[in-house]
């Protein structure tokens, strides 16, 4: 048994912790949709690795996150629930380090 995410400190899940993923490097993906719209993303260990989203209408950001997908090809697609639309974003290897975004692509 493993527990993914600390109860404090970066990386903590609110009250809406919903969706997982995982990718070919064995990262493991998780959505939140309340209080603090994001996608974490943990290490195959179960250590916090970085995160990224905010509560906004704007590009890169989410309302309601309400799923996700990843493909072969290192890309993330996000659905937003609330401002209905669909984001793509390049998960670049390695991935981003944890003070920046991932970057949206069109």
């Amino acid at each position: 048994v493993m527990t993914i995410a600390p109860v404090t400190g970066r990386g903590r899940f609110g009250d809406y912790a919903l969706y997982l993923g995982i990718d070919a490097a064995g990262n493991i993906y998780s959505g939140e949709y309340e209080h603090n719209p994001r996608i974490v993303v943990f290490t195959p260990d179960g250590e916090y690795l970085a995160e990224f989203g905010t509560f906004s209408e704007g590009d890169a950001s989410f309302m309601v996150p309400w799923g996700f997908t990843l493909d072969h090809s290192g890309n993330i697609y996000v659905a937003d629930f609330v401002a209905h639309k669909l984001m793509k974003f390049q998960l670049n290897p390695p991935l981003w380090p944890l003070d920046t975004s991932a970057t949206p692509t069109t």
